[in-house]
C-alpha cells in the first residue's frame, strides 16, 4: 500500500465508521538504487548465474 501510495477510504471504512486509510498516501519508493548499483547488481546476478550453467558436476 504505501509502496503505491493511495487515496482516502480506498479499502472502505473501519467499524467505527472512519475511513480506510484516514488519508491519501503518497507512493514511496520501496528500494532505492542508482543506475550504477542497479548495474552491479546485474552483473553479479548474471556472474552467478552463469556459473552453475557452465560448470558441470
Amino acid at each position: 500500500m504505501t509502496q503505491f501510495g493511495t487515496t482516502k477510504c480506498a479499502f472502505g471504512k473501519a467499524s467505527n465508521g472512519s475511513s480506510l486509510p484516514w488519508g491519501a498516501l503518497p507512493a514511496r519508493s520501496f528500494i532505492v538504487l542508482s543506475d550504477e548499483e542497479q548495474d552491479n547488481i546485474v552483473a553479479e546476478l548474471e556472474d552467478w548465474l552463469h556459473i552453475p550453467a557452465t560448470r558441470r558436476d
